[in-house]
């Protein structure tokens, strides 16, 4: 599941699924920034083996105007060195090292306290995102202002999987029935 909020007008979002607060305030227009358009967090806990392929991912999005926040949740083999790497070779690439393993919903929260975009985007560390997903996803946000948070479609594959497209819900009903139920959700947000 890719998401992408609107900081400045989302609240709390399924507290009950290892969600991070997704907004530091309320209401009203968002105020000019003079960093990125996007803040993507992404949280680590030893995910070695798929780390460089989501980061690379990221990195190689058609929207560049973007950082990517990456918090190592206390790993405990090569993540830590993937992304050290990757921070020293882009400057879009944040470091926040959490020395014990606090958690998706923690480690979110303290990568949120980073974020310095209107807009914030989840990415797993373990999952890859199409070239256009930011741009997309950004150009939708800035065309819908009335629209708070952006859920889309994920394509799963892998050996275990059977490579399907997993719709979510559409309209409000269903929406916010889902976000009470985590029956349609793939991942934490």
């Amino acid at each position: 599941m890719h998401v992408l909020c609107n900081r400045s007008t989302s609240s709390q979002l399924c507290a009950h699924m290892n969600a991070a607060v997704l907004s530091t305030t309320t209401g009203g227009a968002a105020a000019p920034h003079a960093g990125p358009a996007i803040s993507v967090l992404m949280c680590a806990r030893n995910a070695e083996l798929f780390l460089r392929a989501a980061v690379s991912s990221i990195l190689q999005q058609t929207e560049r105007d973007f950082e990517l926040i990456c918090v190592d949740d206390g790993s405990t083999d090569g993540t830590l060195r993937i992304l050290q790497e990757y921070a020293q070779q882009d400057t879009r690439v944040r470091l926040l090292l959490q020395p014990h393993q606090r958690g998706v919903a923690a480690s979110l929260v303290a990568g949120l306290a980073m974020a310095r975009a209107p807009l914030v985007a989840r990415m797993d560390a373990d999952d890859v995102s199409l070239p256009e997903r930011l741009q997309l996803q950004r150009h939708y946000m800035d065309a819908h202002s009335d629209i708070d948070v952006l859920v889309t479609a994920v394509e799963a594959f892998g050996t275990s999987a059977a490579a399907r497209t997993i719709a979510l819900p559409t309209g409000a009903a269903l929406v916010a029935w889902s976000l009470r139920s985590s029956a349609h959700w793939r991942t934490p947000l």
